[in-house]
């Protein structure tokens, strides 16, 4: 009998409007966010995502563009300045960043140039994607990590609850409208669910068929001589199946940047603390785990970087200093208790002490019950509209 990450997964619709499960007043219901379903060889799924997303693929280049130029300070001279870095980040990812690429993701990415030219997308060459999948990490050469992101695990009544606000300080109304669901099933290897954008392959939220998730908490260190982070995390979805496997992976393999992952099955959460040159896991301790943008292993903490400054940024001090990350730490450890439920982990994310204008993404997972609620945005930030219920049934088939 066949694996279960082997089987085909059904066609899926996520979530009718009979299925929604709101905690907000709001009667008007957002749009769905959109449902791709990737499957087969890297080229063919990279063909099926360019074919279908290539409208979205240019706007988030424009939107990485936009962060630049405000990153530089706005007006004609940041996008000037913008333009050169993009040029200069394109260069590097055709002379070096490819190498330290998965050969299967390299074929992922020349599947979609192909697709989008197919769909009359005209020319996007293999570097401008490049750039939209090691962004983060490119930036990071120039300036310190932009990512902000508080995250959680409680064991609940039947198991592990996981909840994550994923916090982005410029153009966060962009990435909230670019939001799209991705269910992937590379061929021979493990099927898994990510929350992604339109040219994104890699993974900052997601989900496999044997209920392994993974929530990044960035920090701030990197370098450009590495396979980028969301690479690395799609490959712990698609290689592993346990937190303790995905460590082991993790350190084998050479990074671009530190990061905190969380990873959480059904039984068991750990913490991932991870620099380019140190890995340390952490354990849940009193039955919670709770990750920031901060290490907290004392091993860690002397590799701690500085935090980014953006000009006009929707976030404050609890997401952009040392100090503000150890209080979200303090305030959502304050907050959680055994036991609870998920609508009360949906409170925890949605309390004012974590929710910000930069909030692109923000869900929770049942992993024993195998379900998930998403926040439905389109506007930031997105848990304002309530959350939107899927079952991990209607995305990996049982046979």
């Amino acid at each position: 009998m066949a694996a279960p990450w082997q089987r085909p997964l059904r066609h899926v619709t996520i979530a009718s409007h009979g299925d929604l499960r709101d905690l907000s007043s709001s009667s008007a219901a957002p749009p769905q966010q959109p449902v791709v379903r990737l499957s087969g060889t890297p080229y063919a799924m990279g063909h099926t995502h360019g074919t279908v997303l290539g409208p979205g693929i240019r706007q988030l280049e424009q939107v990485f563009l936009v962060f630049l130029a405000q990153l530089y300070g706005g007006g004609t001279a940041g996008w000037v300045r913008a333009r050169a870095i993009h040029l200069v980040m394109r260069l590097l990812a055709g002379a070096s960043v490819l190498r330290y690429w998965p050969r299967a993701y390299r074929d992922e990415l020349r599947g979609m140039v192909a697709g989008m030219k197919a769909s009359g997308g005209g020319g996007f060459d293999l570097t401008r994607l490049a750039v939209i999948n090691a962004f983060d990490d490119l930036a990071g050469a120039w300036t310190h990590r932009s990512l902000a992101c508080s995250a959680f695990a409680i064991r609940g009544r039947g198991g592990m609850i996981v909840g994550r606000n994923l916090d982005y300080p410029v153009i966060p109304h962009c990435l909230a409208a670019l939001n799209t669901t991705f269910i992937v099933q590379p061929q021979g290897r493990i099927p898994f669910v990510s929350w992604g954008w339109p040219g994104y392959i890699g993974v900052v939220t997601g989900i496999n068929a044997q209920r392994l998730s993974l929530l990044t908490s960035p920090t701030h260190d990197a370098s450009v001589r590495g396979t980028p982070e969301g690479l690395v995390n799609r490959l712990l979805l698609e290689d592993t199946t346990t937190p303790h496997e995905a460590f082991d992976r993790l350190a084998s393999l050479r990074r671009t940047i530190g990061n905190n992952l969380l990873l959480a099955t059904p039984v068991e959460a750990h913490v991932i603390e991870s620099s380019r040159s140190r890995t340390k896991i952490r354990a849940v301790a009193m039955d919670r785990l709770v990750v920031t943008n901060h290490y907290h292993l004392p091993e860690m903490a002397p590799l701690q970087a500085g935090f980014a400054k953006f000009p006009h940024s929707p976030l404050d001090s609890r997401f952009l200093s040392l100090e503000g990350s150890q209080e979200r730490a303090t305030d959502i450890a304050a907050q959680l208790h055994v036991g609870m439920t998920v609508e009360q982990a949906m409170q925890v994310l949605m309390d004012p002490s974590l929710v910000s204008g930069g909030q692109v993404q923000s869900m929770v997972m049942d992993l024993a019950a195998g379900e998930v609620w998403v926040a439905k945005g389109p506007a930031v930030p997105v848990c304002a509209a309530g959350y939107q219920h899927i079952a991990l049934v209607d995305l990996f088939a049982d046979g």
